[in-house]
């Protein structure tokens, strides 16, 4: 389990675990000991499964879901939890840096291609 903080929050991310052989890590994700979560009407909470390389921006958590099959650029709200998605999707999303308001992210587990996305 790895701790820290971003922005005055304290992230947690706990179960991890690789996608396949060799493949990239996801773990769940505690935002001020709250877990990020998807809430459907009539079922339980499902956690939600990112890549470890949050960062900050603005008064939100920026990170990497995993849905199915692909990574998608999300924003959560560290207080209510919600979780915005930003971008397509990509076979493997770590984020590097925002400048200004842009994200650079690699595409790559060896940072050899990165591109970068308009956050406003």
């Amino acid at each position: 389990m790895a701790t820290f903080t971003l922005s005055g929050n304290s992230i947690e991310f706990g179960d991890c675990r690789e996608i396949g052989q060799a493949g990239p890590t996801t773990c769940t994700m505690t935002i001020n000991g709250r877990p990020v979560v998807a809430r459907l009407l009539w079922r339980t909470a499902i956690c939600l499964r990112f890549h470890p390389s949050p960062l900050a921006y603005e008064d939100c958590i920026l990170a990497p879901l995993w849905r199915s099959t692909l990574f998608y650029l999300v924003r959560v709200n560290p207080l209510s939890l919600e979780v915005k998605e930003l971008s397509e999707g990509y076979g493997f999303m770590r984020l590097l840096r925002v400048v200004d308001h842009r994200i650079e992210f690699s595409v790559r587990w060896d940072d050899s291609e990165t591109w970068w996305l308009e956050l406003a």
